[in-house]
């Protein structure tokens, strides 16, 4: 995906230069990106003020870890002038070490994308977010995108489990 159109976003990172490259990047491939916030109050008003369809958030911003602004924008629970808890919400970071993309994805973030990024990188970590989304799952002790990548097969026989989110095994005749 080369053109954004039709898309906003918000830049909301903590150094202002890799967050003017980000942004300016975003511009090019034609996405309207209204504004670049340095704080979480900010944020937040430029999400109810301007409904983006991402938001872009490095993984330390406002000299707190994204996953505090990433929480409150996931546990809002929509409704007039609120933030839209399902907000494609895309992590960025300059460090991409496993520890901070597991975190992230764990709390709920769509996407994870180590900067610097080419192009492609951007708009294809945009497309995944904004045209490819998972299916959510809202769980006491999580809420954002299934994280899970293979399918498993549709059982032979019905589900009767209270939790079906536990990917359940079943016997070969071989274990038997």
């Amino acid at each position: 995906m080369e053109d954004l159109r039709g898309l906003t976003g918000i830049v909301a990172v903590d150094r202002s230069a890799m967050g003017e490259i980000v942004r300016e990047s975003l511009v090019g491939c034609n996405m309207k990106v209204p504004m670049l916030v340095e704080n979480i109050d900010k944020a937040l008003i430029a999400c109810e003020a301007h409904q983006p369809d991402a938001i872009f958030i490095s993984f330390v911003f406002d000299k707190k870890p994204a996953l505090e602004l990433m929480n409150i924008i996931r546990k809002s629970r929509g409704g007039v002038g609120m933030i839209d808890p399902l907000l494609p919400i895309i992590i960025t970071s300059h460090k991409a070490n496993p520890k901070q993309v597991k975190a992230s994805l764990h709390a709920g973030a769509s996407e994870f994308l180590a900067l610097p990024a080419s192009r492609d990188a951007l708009t294809n970590a945009v497309d995944r977010a904004v045209n490819a989304q998972r299916d959510w799952i809202e769980d006491k002790s999580y809420f954002g995108p299934d994280r899970r990548r293979r399918q498993l097969p549709e059982l032979p026989f019905q589900d009767r489990r209270k939790n079906s989110l536990i990917p359940m095994r079943v016997k070969s005749a071989a274990e038997d």
